[in-house]
């Protein structure tokens, strides 16, 4: 009976984290610039991206989620890019972003 309520809260508390997801980049590895020239940001596969411009460089982890992956870098808010059926990534500020 003891190991059967450790399961059922071990499978509890892994539902209600919001961290979940797929780890590795389902495809989106690569460096993404916008069209301006900007910003850019460097997807690895080992669950890594680092967005860059003329006044900041950081590194955050993130998580992919089908077409779509979500991060949030140190003192901002969650942020996402969604990628489009030609390779091109979109912000959730409507940027869009393209392959190097």
């Amino acid at each position: 009976m003891k190991y059967i309520f450790i399961t059922l809260l071990a499978v509890f508390l892994a539902a209600c984290n919001p961290n979940t997801g797929s780890v590795t980049s389902d495809g989106f590895d690569g460096t993404y610039t916008a069209q301006d020239g900007k910003i850019s940001y460097t997807i690895t596969t080992d669950g890594k991206i680092k967005g860059k411009s003329k006044y900041f460089e950081k590194v955050t982890t993130y998580t992919a989620q089908k077409n779509k992956i979500v991060f949030r870098f140190d003192g901002g808010l969650p942020q996402f890019l969604m990628r489009n059926e030609d390779g091109t990534v979109v912000s959730d500020s409507g940027t869009l972003y393209k392959k190097d």
